[in-house]
């Protein structure tokens, strides 16, 4: 699943947020999904701009806002020219949602700033250099592609407990030397434990507990070298999010689906970090799966 940016601009600085979603997508299209706040995916209808933009910081990964000269402001009897108030708002949002280093200010290198965010190494442009300046926050934003850092989210804490609960031990009290155990991420969760335990019924068999009142895990038929496991517990996503967020006449609206498709990916990539930290790789796998 790829990451998110937001591309935030003014109308002004629309221009330079279409090169910016341009170039983005020439040196990180395999693993990155531009969001500029010009395109379909970010504004739903009905919504207001503040109750969009609050849930675009819960599904995206980096953003990127361009802070153009398109005010005048006077300020201490000084006629100044300034970013437009929405750019420095939006800069906030994002900062305090996914952090100061995911959030980058391209900024025009002749504007008048926020104190605040003065002392700050920024990504400061004029004409000539407007080039070289996206391409250090795409260079920046590419280290970043195989690091992962924790984020204080309900999968990340599912992710803990599951590894903590349920593969330290499976490793530990059930699988044979040599075996592997195979964590299947599902790409839905409504109805997970029903299909879930469909699939366990027809690809598994010789169950294992763990202890009593622990979860299941099987072994695929014929393959008693290979255990697999549906991490039934990710249907408290939903319910989470069903309930934190207003279900649609027909079901799971769009946000709903983006929430889940974040906390998911979420979910997965928390997995992988603590199996490799702790040096399980070789016995560890976790694939994505279609229920």
């Amino acid at each position: 699943m790829k990451r998110r940016l937001f591309i935030g601009s003014s109308s002004e600085g629309k221009p330079i947020a279409i090169k910016v979603e341009e170039k983005v997508k020439k040196e990180c299209g395999d693993w990155i999904n531009c969001m500029p706040w010009y395109g379909n995916d970010c504004f739903i209808l009905n919504k207001s701009t503040l109750e969009n933009l609050s849930s675009l910081t819960l599904i995206c990964d980096y953003a990127i806002l361009i802070a153009s000269k398109d005010d005048i402001t006077s300020k201490r009897s000084c006629i100044k020219r300034s970013i437009r108030d929405n750019v420095i708002f939006e800069y906030g949002l994002f900062s305090g949602s996914i952090g100061i280093s995911k959030t980058f200010l391209l900024i025009d290198k002749n504007v008048h700033i926020p104190s605040d965010v003065k002392g700050t190494t920024l990504a400061y442009y004029d004409d000539r250099t407007i080039d070289d300046k996206i391409d250090n926050i795409i260079n920046q934003i590419n280290k970043s592609k195989e690091e992962f850092e924790y984020r204080l989210l309900p999968s990340s804490a599912l992710a803990v407990g599951y590894y903590e609960n349920f593969i330290t031990r499976t490793i530990k009290e059930v699988l044979p030397k040599g075996a592997k155990l195979k964590i299947l991420i599902p790409n839905k969760i409504f109805d997970i434990v029903d299909m879930a335990n469909d699939y366990c019924i027809d690809n598994g068999e010789c169950s294992y507990n763990i202890s009593q009142n622990t979860p299941k895990v099987y072994h695929y038929k014929n393959n008693n070298s290979l255990y697999f496991d549906i991490p039934m517990t990710l249907s408290t996503l939903y319910r989470l999010i069903s309930n934190i967020t207003k279900t649609g006449p027909i079901g799971i609206n769009k946000e709903q689906e983006n929430l889940i498709e974040h906390e998911l990916d979420n979910f997965k990539e928390t997995l992988c970090a603590l199996i490799k930290s702790h040096n399980l790789t070789d016995k560890v796998l976790v694939s994505d799966f279609t229920l």
